[in-house]
């Protein structure tokens, strides 16, 4: 759920897929070849931009965009964030928005 003023309640829910790689190699560069794969896989023409969030090392997150879309998010967990969970092992992640996804992708095969 996300706050949403356009929404009819001010709430919207969306659908989205998390993945996660916990390993000692974990990093960007391995997540961010997940999204390419899951870009090229649909046909999609994604655009990599760097953004920040809080979960997440800045300089080490990126969103991926179709057609000024945000499709998703991802990027190395931030230490502080492991710290609470306990873990010491690097964690890569990606949270994808399914929904935006769909529509993308039944946008590209209407064209």
């Amino acid at each position: 759920f996300h706050a949403d003023k356009k929404a009819e309640y001010g709430i919207k829910e969306s659908c989205t897929l998390a993945l996660a790689m916990c390993d000692e190699k974990a990093d960007f560069t391995k997540i961010r070849q997940i999204i390419d794969l899951l870009g090229r896989s649909l046909g999609l023409p994604l655009t990599i931009s760097e953004t920040t969030h809080g979960s997440f090392i800045e300089g080490r997150t990126a969103r991926a965009i179709v057609d000024q879309d945000n499709v998703a998010i991802f990027g190395e967990i931030h230490p502080k964030v492991l710290a609470q969970w306990n873990m010491q092992t690097p964690v890569a992640a990606a949270e994808i928005d399914v929904d935006v996804l769909f529509d993308v992708v039944s946008r590209k095969k209407t064209i």
